[in-house]
């Protein structure tokens, strides 16, 4: 901001010495005692417009720039965890209350593991900062400002039910638990390196003397974290391991996601610019008994407050049919349907204008659906086993059919050749049947197949 305004300040200066230049405008006489053509009263008003026109500007470009570099930032709570024990291949601690990280005195080493889903980070975002908080709550006796170090994992790995062992001596593992030797226990999912498949370099850590909330932030965990969200697949979370295992008594203790203390779980503040604010991956309309049925997906939303359906009779002037609300933030694929009443005969046009909680909107692609009144398509039976029988008050031999699905999908298509439309290699569930031949598409209810 301070830069801004210091530019805006340098405008103005060098704007006043060119149009004394242009215009020759000086603060004196001439030699003949006639003041310069360009009066001092000419000379202030065009100065102010100057400044008017230098104001406008800055605020404008003030604007786009607050908007392109809003940042946001979310907490992601802990949705996996669990220690892994180096004495044995089958201990396991994947509803216990705490983590374990470091080496006991009896000189066993623990190491825990930790994974964030970021499905609320919308896709295309750039990760700016990350800060991982831990609750230490017991730390060994006279073991100093030993820590722990982050690593990221490298291999999936698994949190099922084995027991609650608050002490960390750990409980028999059970089926899909990770362990020092197994990913899923008792599987042929093994570690390649007994202890866990991580990154040799950590990405962060953190000496920890005392108890209390430990927040590790440092770029090797914001590249983690933008990695992840570019690759979803790759996500595996953390290993938390002590920063001086070659010696004994000195492990920490942490509280787990299954801590009574909300505020102790393990945590990951994010915070990101950018992200695509909606994307659309498609946009459908059926007609179906005088009524239309529209269907869009979204594979990412970003601060979407909701859609406004709008419908037009000539594609240029629309008005609000519906209102449909968003996702706000989310990083999976949505399904939104809308039925919207009022068919005119003809053309019918519909859009949809994408509201952000700011109150900025963007406009979908245009379905245009054809609705002839006097046109109809009964079905029958309803519900079917196997053969549709169509009944239409024109003829619909040759005409295209599309069944889709109650999500839009379009199921089965094909030519009509006679009366009735074999529906037997569907699912059981309800559809919809739609004709369309010359410009017109025939409308008719939605059927169930069972």
């Amino acid at each position: 901001m301070f830069l801004l305004l210091k530019s805006f300040g340098l405008l103005i200066f060098f704007d006043v010495i060119l149009y004394c230049h242009k215009t020759n405008c000086r603060f004196s006489i001439d030699k003949q005692n006639n003041y310069n053509p360009c009066s001092i009263y000419t000379y202030l008003l065009s100065i102010q417009s100057l400044v008017i026109m230098r104001i406008f500007y800055t605020l404008f470009f003030l604007s786009i720039t607050l908007r392109g570099f809003t940042q946001t930032t979310l907490t992601v709570p802990c949705d996996k965890d669990n220690t892994m024990y180096a004495e044995s291949g089958s201990l396991s601690n994947a509803t216990g209350v705490n983590l374990f990280a470091g080496v006991t005195s009896g000189n066993n080493k623990r190491r825990s593991l930790v994974h964030f889903n970021l499905e609320n980070i919308p896709a295309g975002a750039t990760i700016t900062a990350v800060t991982l908080t831990l609750s230490c709550n017991n730390v060994a006796p006279q073991s100093g400002s030993a820590g722990v170090n982050i690593h990221k994992v490298l291999n999936d790995w698994g949190e099922a039910t084995s027991g609650n062992n608050p002490q960390g001596q750990g409980s028999p593992a059970t089926t899909n638990d990770a362990t020092w030797t197994h990913r899923f226990f008792n599987s042929t999912a093994t570690w390649n390196t007994p202890g866990g498949d991580f990154t040799a370099i950590a990405s962060g850590g953190a000496g920890i003397s005392q108890t209390g909330l430990v927040t590790i932030s440092t770029s090797g965990l914001k590249n983690d974290v933008q990695a992840w969200l570019n690759n979803a697949a790759t996500n595996f979370g953390w290993a938390i391991v002590g920063n001086t295992e070659g010696t004994s008594a000195n492990a920490r203790r942490f509280a787990s996601r299954n801590t009574i203390d909300a505020a102790d779980r393990p945590a990951l503040s994010i915070t990101y610019t950018g992200g695509l604010p909606v994307s659309l991956t498609s946009f459908t309309g059926y007609i179906q008994a005088n009524k239309v049925l529209l269907t869009w997906k979204t594979a990412s939303e970003t601060n979407n407050s909701h859609f406004n359906v709008e419908q037009s009779a000539d594609g240029r002037n629309f008005k609000v049919v519906g209102k449909v609300n968003g996702a706000g933030n989310s990083a999976v694929e949505k399904t939104y349907t809308f039925l919207s009443a009022g068919l005119v005969e003809g053309k019918n046009y519909y859009r949809l204008a994408q509201v952000d909680f700011d109150g900025a909107t963007k406009y979908s692609s245009i379905v245009s659906l054809s609705f002839a009144p006097g046109l109809r398509l009964r079905i029958e039976p309803n519900p079917v086993i196997s053969n549709l029988i169509l009944k239409a008050t024109s003829s619909i031999i040759g005409k295209q059919y599309y069944i889709s699905s109650s999500a839009g999908k379009v199921v089965q298509k094909g030519s009509i050749t006679g009366e009735t439309i074999n529906v037997a290699s569907l699912a059981n569930g309800m559809y919809f049947l739609n004709v369309e031949g010359d410009g017109k598409k025939f409308t008719s209810t939605m059927f169930a197949k069972q």
